[in-house]
């Protein structure tokens, strides 16, 4: 079974979310600005609750 990694990167005015599962990397293309900060909350919030 893999474990999952979630995981994010910033350019200081938009993030980006990732995910590993096992050697496989899954790359979300679509940039999140840092304002509305609740759109970044809730992806983080949803990154939480996976686990």
């Amino acid at each position: 079974m893999s474990r999952l990694i979630y995981g994010a990167t910033t350019s200081r005015t938009a993030w980006r979310f990732l995910k590993l599962e096992g050697q496989t990397v899954t790359i979300d293309l679509s940039d999140y600005p840092l304002y509305p900060i609740n759109r970044l909350l809730g992806m983080r919030a949803w990154i939480v609750e996976k686990e």
